[in-house]
């Protein structure tokens, strides 16, 4: 039988027990009349057992069923796969594999073996780089691009030199799926035939769209379609899958269950404001002496604080508007000139640090104040302000990694540093009202929960928020307003947090 044909056939085995009920045993007996060559005893039984299953009644070992489906996709399709060299004789291929593991062991048990083995790859890569290449496109087996790219035309050349007639995968795995839009998303999607995993976490930074239509967009639709607008295709599948599971028991969502980046505590808060209420809050199994610092202006009561809120009132300086933006000159020179402080210390010199803001002019004015600390200088070709060689990069475990970073709470998405100072900015006597538009006014972007989430889970020891207190505790409905914001400051009142 044609070998696409048998993938026909196996195809039809239903994975599931509302598509088995309508038509899956006759289905099941198919299979095992036409493959009957290719099956085992175990795989004739079961699917004996499936093709006796009377119409409309659920199969007991539906799981099994489905392993059975995807191990004879997987058997049929290393068989036709034209990018999978063919098979050889296995006795050869035994021989084969003795003589090489024996040169290989004879090789690095020499002294500068493996050094040796490296630089003959790497002039081997260097002398025949089109050889290099055409063997890794077409014995490949992964693929990787962009979301817009992965029908592009360096995806489409790898395939085609593997033989194969159009840009289909077997496995398509998306990575910041939550990011994506959903048109660009579904450009990867459509080409998966088995799986598709979507990876991403549509608590944090909100898909991207073009601001410019966007605005456009929400000034012509009503409120209700501009926040389903605002809702990513990976929030929605999200969704939908988990109530088919509710309904089927099928797993389809997995949600990580504990974080390993930061002090237990703020992970715990982390958990509670932002996760376990749509049920999703996870644990933080490492101990938090693994979390451990030594600033001394961070402490309190001989312990080290991990929450710390540096109070700049409103008497201070309030927020100022700059364009479409806003800055807070206060906050600005306070954090460059303890940045300074800390990195330049005996206990902060083998710290990383991270400045957030959700402004883009505050960012500005901080990298302007630490250009008066030396943290900055202003490149000559360009004239904007970069971090200084010296604060850019450090040594850790044989590795350089970033040692400074300033940015809005887009450049901070999937990173983590060792202290983390949050610019709030906002500062004003803008009445308390329930009124939405009057909200905005007070709090601005401190109002969106999936920003505040990834600003406030980026550090690993230490988080200090600067800013007005007075803006998130001056009552119950008030603390509502920015959850986030509140029970943060409620933390840095507690015994192992502090308010300076």
């Amino acid at each position: 039988m044609d070998g696409k044909l048998r993938l026909k056939h196996v195809r039809k085995i239903p994975p599931q027990n509302i598509a088995f009920q309508d038509g899956g045993p006759a289905n099941c007996r198919l299979v095992l009349n036409q493959l009957d060559a290719i099956l085992d005893e175990k795989e004739k039984a079961l699917l004996g057992k499936a093709a006796k299953t009377e119409n409309g009644v659920a199969f007991a070992e539906i799981g099994k069923l489905e392993d059975l489906r995807n191990n004879l996709i997987d058997r049929l399709m290393g068989n036709s796969n034209p990018n999978i060299p063919r098979p050889i004789n296995p006795k050869i291929l035994e021989t084969f594999n003795e003589v090489i593991n024996e040169l290989h062991e004879n090789k690095i048990k020499h002294p500068g073996g493996q050094a040796d083995a490296l630089d003959e790859f790497a002039d081997t890569l260097k002398s025949r780089p089109r050889e290099s290449v055409e063997l890794l496109q077409n014995y490949s087996a992964v693929y990787a691009a962009t979301v817009q790219q992965s029908v592009g035309r360096a995806i489409n050349n790898a395939i085609e030199s593997g033989n194969s007639s159009s840009i289909v995968f077997e496995n398509i795995v998306v990575d910041e799926a939550a990011r994506a839009n959903p048109l660009d998303l579904c450009i990867p999607m459509v080409l998966g035939k088995r799986r598709i995993i979507l990876v991403g976490d549509h608590r944090q930074l909100p898909h991207l769209l073009e601001p410019s239509v966007e605005r456009e967009v929400s000034e012509s639709i009503s409120e209700e379609l501009h926040s389903a607008l605002k809702k990513s295709l990976f929030e929605r599948l999200f969704e939908n899958l988990k109530a088919r599971q509710l309904k089927d028991n099928i797993s389809r969502v997995v949600t990580l269950k504990d974080q390993f980046r930061m002090h237990p505590a703020l992970g715990e808060f982390v958990s509670k404001v932002f996760y376990e209420p749509f049920g999703e809050g996870f644990s933080s199994p490492i101990l938090k002496e693994a979390f451990i610092h030594a600033l001394p202006n961070y402490t309190k009561d001989s312990k080290p604080a991990y929450a710390v809120w540096k109070d700049l009132g409103n008497q201070r300086g309030g927020e100022t508007r700059k364009g479409t933006s806003w800055v807070r000159k206060v906050e600005a020179d306070w954090i460059a000139k303890e940045v300074k402080n800390l990195i330049d210390s005996d206990d902060g010199r083998q710290l990383t640090v991270g400045v957030i803001t959700f402004y883009k002019a505050q960012v500005g004015e901080i990298l302007e104040a630490m250009l008066r600390h030396r943290l900055t200088y202003r490149a000559l070709d360009s004239g904007n302000l970069e971090i200084s060689d010296s604060y850019k990069t450090l040594e850790r475990n044989h590795k350089r990694i970033e040692r400074l970073r300033v940015g809005t709470v887009d450049a901070f998405q999937g990173m983590e540093f060792d202290i983390v100072f949050l610019s709030i900015v906002r500062s004003n006597t803008v009445r308390q009202s329930d009124d939405e538009v009057l909200k905005r006014r007070k709090f601005g972007h401190l109002r969106l929960p999936n920003r505040l989430c990834v600003a406030m889970s980026r550090q690993k020891r230490l988080l200090i928020a600067v800013g007005d207190q007075h803006m998130f505790d001056a009552n119950e409905e008030q603390e509502a307003d920015v959850p986030g914001l509140s029970e943060f400051l409620k933390i840095c009142r507690s015994e192992d947090g502090m308010v300076t």
